[in-house]
């Protein structure tokens, strides 16, 4: 929670003040607030700071407070807080005025005031011999003789600042005429009274009618609490939250003045009502055989106070107590043979329909409860299959029952459930784009120090595949011309296929090949003979994503190219680099085993020699079960 605020005058604002503890804490504040702004314990653990603050520059200024969260369990909780209330700008005056052409005209932009005093400018364009000009008085003028052919209407924005926030700004409307005005003296058209409600934010807005805009005053005494706004639109605006056990009625007088005789008067009443009353306290306590405990009924509002009461029946040794002051005491020690759960119903009466009403629950045990602090007993790993449900139960100790939270990047095919009693349930089905690990935190927590967490690792592996061929592989001598490494596949299937192709040259001297292709590059074509792509050397541009593969060609001279594919035939030639020439070895890698589509056929075609320079092809079968039928073919001169 945040140790400070600031409140502008003239403005509602509110904060919330937040706590944590069980029991519920009830929260005090000590302190000097100034006028319009209170304080109320929520009764749910909240505390609301609320209110317009009072006009006037000897309000302004920093109001150190202290807030203090209290349930019967030591130490209490107090923070230090400071509300700020400062006097940001007002304009004033109307916001609108009409001069007439070819006559000396002058109006006064006016300020409330503040310190440091209000600073005037303005964006937008005047008439022909008018001018805006700001003085160090807070205020500026409106004037001069506008200039033939000037009429029209004329919006400017005025805008105050003084240093705090937010600036003062009105749309000013500066009307010029060729002739004078129609006037006409003010009248107010609003209502004579309204009706706010102590301890609730209340407002009222002032209506007059008549030209010019009307200036609007209020004469009477305020209570502190309420605030009256000119709006200089014609509208004025009374706002406030009435204090509890105040006056029950105020009267003031408005009076709307606009230079036209007669003023407007009309002769105010501003009501208080007092809210219905509320239970705010909890709704259950427990008490312990042997043990004295005391528990307080708390109600709002404060003023008038209500009278509390219950009907039902009390444990034995347990007393209820009705204080006088909205207030009522739940106290003592419960005699052997009580235990048990007794609920009794509490009402709250002060004069004001409803009365309130709460359902309380009384429970007395035998002995004090054992508290625990939580523990994960769990194990801090787990591992799911790609298309297979799987689940996986968090357990914990401790006393309270423990609540349980995961932090972390969750995928979308992942749910986490606290089951409210100390477990929770982490399942789901991975899809075939999950990642392989994801790292979460568990956290138990039951009021009870310190929180129990743990670093928890959830891994997936891929579905156990059926028999595929999954590796199709040429070693062959690679030449010039129609005499290069010209290897096809075929990718069937309704989905796209993830592959790996690889031209591997240098490597094959640890094989004891002498001549092996030295700088090999592949060019990957598509079935209408297109070039998709190309490689010379592997770890450009594709390094990263090939290295997560797991395959990458150990030589850096060697080429890959990483690429999904649709269905279809595609061609993969392999040339040395400058026309070099030498052994070298054409792969084609399924690095998607869990696609629907399959590697079917490999083909190569190239000028078989003797001794190392023979042809070899090879195939990888990989699978948790089953076998696949392969056909093999040597072709050659054909008729």
């Amino acid at each position: 929670m945040a140790t400070s605020v600031i409140f502008p005058q003239g403005t509602l604002d509110t904060f919330t003040v937040t706590t944590t503890g069980v029991p519920v804490p009830k929260i005090t504040l000590s302190g000097h607030l100034p006028g319009g702004v209170k304080f109320v314990d929520n009764g749910d653990g909240t505390g609301t700071l609320s209110g317009v603050p009072g006009n006037g520059l000897g309000l302004v200024g920093d109001y150190p407070l202290t807030f203090t969260a209290s349930n019967v369990v030591a130490p209490n909780a107090t923070q230090n807080f400071v509300l700020t209330i400062t006097r940001p700008p007002k304009i004033t005056s109307v916001n609108n005025a009409t001069f007439i052409v070819g006559t000396a005209n002058t109006f006064t932009v006016a300020t409330r005031n503040t310190q440091p005093k209000t600073t005037l400018s303005y964006t937008g364009n005047l008439p022909g011999g008018v001018t805006f000009v700001p003085h160090n008085n807070a205020t500026a003028t409106l004037s001069g003789t506008p200039a033939a052919g000037s009429e029209g209407i004329y919006f400017i924005t005025i805008t105050g600042t003084n240093g705090f926030q937010p600036n003062a700004v009105q749309v000013f409307t500066l009307t010029v005429q060729g002739v004078p005005p129609v006037t006409h003296a003010p009248t107010i058209t609003s209502a004579d009274n309204t009706t706010f409600t102590a301890g609730t934010a209340g407002t009222f807005t002032i209506h007059t009618t008549g030209t010019p805009t009307a200036s609007i005053t209020l004469t009477g005494t305020l209570p502190a609490w309420l605030t009256f706004v000119d709006n200089t639109d014609g509208t004025a605006n009374l706002l406030g939250i009435p204090d509890f056990g105040g006056a029950p009625s105020y009267s003031f007088t408005v009076t709307a003045t606009n230079g036209i005789a007669p003023d407007a008067t009309q002769t105010f009443t501003l009501f208080v009502d007092n809210p219905p009353p509320a239970i705010i306290s909890a709704d259950n306590t427990t008490f312990v055989i042997g043990t004295f405990t005391s528990f307080t009924v708390r109600t709002s509002p404060p003023v008038p106070s209500a009278t509390v009461g219950f009907t039902g029946t009390l444990p034995s040794g347990i007393n209820f107590t009705p204080n006088g002051d909205g207030t009522a005491t739940i106290d003592g020690t419960a005699l052997a043979g009580s235990a048990g759960s007794f609920p009794i119903n509490i009402t709250a009466s002060n004069g004001t329909l409803p009365d309130a009403t709460q359902l309380f629950t009384i429970t007395v045990q035998d002995a004090p409860p054992v508290l625990e602090a939580p523990a994960i007993t769990s194990a801090d790993s787990t591992t799911f299959t790609m298309g297979t449900a799987g689940t996986f139960t968090i357990t914990t100790t401790g006393s309270p029952t423990p609540t349980l939270e995961l932090a972390g990047a969750q995928p979308a095919w992942l749910s986490f459930v606290d089951n409210t009693d100390g477990t929770a349930t982490i399942s789901g089905t991975p899809d075939s784009g999950s990642d392989l690990s994801y790292d979460f935190i568990i956290t138990a927590r039951n009021g009870v120090s310190p929180v129990a967490t743990q670093d928890f690792t959830l891994r997936v592996t891929p579905t156990p595949a059926t028999a595929a061929l999954v590796n199709v592989s040429t070693r062959l001598l690679v030449q010039t011309g129609s005499k290069v490494g010209i290897g096809g596949f075929i990718i069937t299937g309704p989905d796209p296929k993830k592959v790996l192709i690889r031209g591997i040259g240098p490597t094959l001297t640890n094989f004891g090949i002498a001549n092996a292709l030295q700088d090999p590059v592949l060019e990957l074509h598509d079935g209408t003979g297109a070039v998709l792509t190309s490689n010379d050397d592997w770890k450009v541009p594709q390094q990263a994503a090939i290295e997560a593969t797991a395959l990458a060609p150990p030589d850096d001279r060697e080429s890959a190219i990483l690429l999904s594919l649709q269905p279809g035939n595609y061609t993969v030639i392999q040339s040395g680099k400058n026309g070099t020439i030498g052994v070298g070895l054409i792969e084609v890698y399924d690095v998607d085993v869990l696609s629907a589509s399959q590697l079917s056929n490999i083909s190569t075609r190239g000028l078989v020699q003797s001794g190392n320079n023979v042809m070899i092809g090879g195939f990888v079968v990989s699978g948790a079960s089953g076998s696949i039928n392969l056909v093999v073919r040597a072709l050659g001169p054909r008729s």
